[in-house]
């Protein structure tokens, strides 16, 4: 029980922690694409971002599965922000990293589309 709740604690304060920077700023739209045959798992990281307590650390942003050849739109309520950022895909089912690249967001950018082959900025 007492695990539970520091769990919940912590989630919470990383909610509360991450609210606290400057989201007006992140205007870029995600669109994801698995360009191969094979059942891919993403992770999205953030790493140039102004949260005084995790400098120079990764912190996570978004995440999912997609079916071969399938295309996926993020929330039209989600956005990237400005600052370096990391996405790495595993094959589904192996946790083995596939592939792994960094990008960066600029304030200019209106959308980026990630798949294993690179990004694409609109």
């Amino acid at each position: 029980m007492l695990k539970k709740l520091f769990i919940g604690a912590m989630i919470l304060l990383m909610c509360s922690v991450a609210s606290a920077a400057d989201w007006k700023r992140c205007n870029t739209s995600l669109v994801l694409v698995n360009t191969t045959g094979t059942k891919l798992v993403y992770n999205i990281a953030w790493l140039d971002h102004d949260i005084e307590i995790y400098k120079g650390q990764y912190i996570s942003r978004a995440g999912g599965e997609l079916l071969p050849h399938e295309k996926s739109s993020a929330s039209k309520d989600f956005r990237l922000c400005p600052g370096r950022h990391k996405v790495i895909w595993y094959v589904s089912g192996e946790w083995s990293v596939s592939i792994q690249y960094d990008f960066v967001i600029t304030e200019d950018m209106t959308q980026v589309a990630l798949s294993p082959d690179g990004f694409i900025v609109k």
